[in-house]
């Protein structure tokens, strides 16, 4: 044979060994074409010119066909492959679902991709279980469970997809639930020691940005790392700053203020200062700065009080636009304000000595710090570890965290959203305040008052293994919603519901149930 033919034929029968079809909602799909610019299709004598990477051909049901398609490239036709199409089988749907192995106590999107050679997917019967008990989770393309109201462990997600010509297709998937939130890293001499990944946030073009990694070191020389372990659950950050090499600032009477060490001596603010948001100052070995009367510091670079300084006087320190700040247990004893696209750390203090008030931060963050009344308004991201709070006033907040801590108050609003861990709240009178669009949820903690928590104005109180003792438990009003998961609710009153909804999923109830209105009292 002729070595040509020879070629041609091998070159051929690729091409026609490459080129593929099957059916996707009634669509003759074809691939292998993909490097060609566009395809000649000629069928039943009809000819047109479609895009090579996109060959999708209308088609019906048990229409068998022999299709001849001409790769087109650079406005030349290639040689010609012929298709036999066999429309006759009917398949089971193709569903693929996104399901990791380790999910969050919160509610989860695992998302569904569903094929079916002949039906659109709005024809197809979809049926979900969640161990074993049906439920309709199917919403938008994606499967919805509440991990808030499973227990802790291994679950089972089955999937059932049957066709219009009830061809099935069964699939089960496990899970396992994680409620916990992971140890924070620690830091040694500025770098990470932590074998999970880490979660940096950080102040850039007055945003509050995040970054996963897994090195022990990042590049930011100020921000909160946290760890992140394989459910997604974050835990309490931690602050790592580095600093360049700072001269001591020699005067002791301060009328500007650039990057510098203030150590071991008393310094005096005269004048309104401002720190440039270029400059980095540090309060070490035992400096004090005060503020008097009518003088200011405004922050907009970076100040660090670090442990054994103090921060004094009548003045003002003000911490505004890209600023960011960090007392460690160090001493405030000065009126603070914090109104800025700012990013700010406190740890190891007592703030009842503080004239302090926070009207807009992006992330903000308490460890070990008492405060009689602490107010936070405007904040994206805010934090609580190990706190002791007479009253904690939330307003506007996208996301805060609380753990470990006490508090005789809590007061939620204003499209607020947030979770405590092993937190105890303790008040004679309502301990517990969420209004105005907010979400709280509680997990492994602990609420005893006279009433312990009121919800109202459309707002949502969710609360896992977590014991409430009081006159009143829970009041709702006002289109609320209360979701409570192997809880022990004991109480004279345990519950007063108007215009709300209830969901109680293993939850002992010991006390009076009263509902009123347009109310849905759910017991599962």
């Amino acid at each position: 044979m002729n070595k040509l033919v020879v070629v041609f034929l091998i070159i051929y029968s690729s091409l026609f060994a490459a080129v593929s079809y099957y059916f996707e909602s009634a669509n003759l799909v074809i691939k292998g074409l993909e490097s060609y610019d566009s395809v000649k299709i000629i069928v039943d004598q009809i000819n047109f010119t479609v895009n090579a990477k996109d060959i999708k051909i209308p088609w019906q049901k048990n229409s068998d066909a022999t299709i001849k398609l001409i790769p087109v490239k650079d406005n030349q036709e290639k040689e010609p492959v012929t298709l036999k199409v066999n429309a006759t089988k009917d398949l089971a749907p193709k569903i693929t679902i996104d399901v990791p192995t380790y999910v969050p106590a919160q509610k989860i999107e695992f998302p569904v991709s569903i094929l079916d050679d002949w039906d659109e997917n709005n024809k197809l019967t979809i049926r979900t279980y969640l161990d074993g008990k049906f439920f309709d989770g199917f919403k938008n393309g994606s499967i919805v469970v509440d991990a808030f109201l499973l227990h802790s462990g291994e679950h089972r997600l089955r999937v059932v997809c049957k066709d219009s010509a009830s061809n099935v297709v069964d699939k089960t998937y496990k899970f396992i639930v994680v409620p916990q939130i992971p140890v924070a890293p620690s830091i040694n001499l500025g770098k990470i020691v932590s074998n999970r990944t880490h979660r940096a946030y950080y102040i850039e073009s007055s945003e509050l940005k995040k970054d996963d990694f897994k090195q022990n070191t990042f590049e930011k020389d100020f921000y909160f790392v946290c760890d992140v372990d394989g459910a997604g659950n974050e835990s309490f950050p931690v602050l790592n700053y580095s600093l360049k090499n700072l001269e001591r600032i020699a005067t002791t009477n301060l009328i500007t203020l650039n990057s510098g060490l203030l150590t071991s001596s008393e310094y005096t603010v005269f004048g309104k200062l401002v720190i440039p948001s270029s400059e980095t100052v540090v309060l070490r070995q035992n400096a004090v700065l005060k503020i008097p009367q009518g003088c200011e510091i405004t922050v907009k670079g970076t100040l660090i009080a670090e442990a054994g300084t103090k921060i004094i006087g009548q003045g003002k320190l003000i911490i505004a636009d890209e600023g960011r700040f960090a007392a460690v247990n160090a001493k405030l004893e000065i009126n603070l304000s914090i109104s800025g696209s700012c990013i700010v750390w406190f740890s190891d203090l007592d703030l009842s000595k503080s004239n302090f008030s926070v009207t807009r931060a992006a992330a903000i963050s308490f460890k070990n710090v008492k405060a009689k009344e602490l107010e936070l308004t405007n904040i994206k991201k805010a934090w609580f570890n190990s706190c002791e709070m007479g009253k904690l006033i939330i307003k506007n907040v996208g996301k805060f965290f609380v753990t470990d801590s006490k508090i005789n108050h809590l007061n939620v609003s204003n499209f607020s959203s947030g979770r405590l861990y092993s937190t105890s709240l303790y008040s004679n009178d309502i301990t517990i305040s969420i209004s105005n669009f907010s979400v709280v949820e509680f997990v492994d903690s602990w609420i005893s008052a006279n009433k312990c928590a009121q919800v109202q104005d459309y707002s949502v109180l969710r609360l896992r293994s977590t014991q409430i003792n009081g006159d009143v438990a829970i009041t709702l009003s006002g289109y609320s919603v209360f979701d409570s998961f192997a809880n022990d609710i004991s109480s004279s009153t345990a519950l007063y519901a108007k215009d709300s909804r209830v969901r109680l999923f293993k939850t002992k109830i010991l006390g009076e149930v009263v509902k009123v209105g347009k109310s849905e009292i759910i017991s599962m």
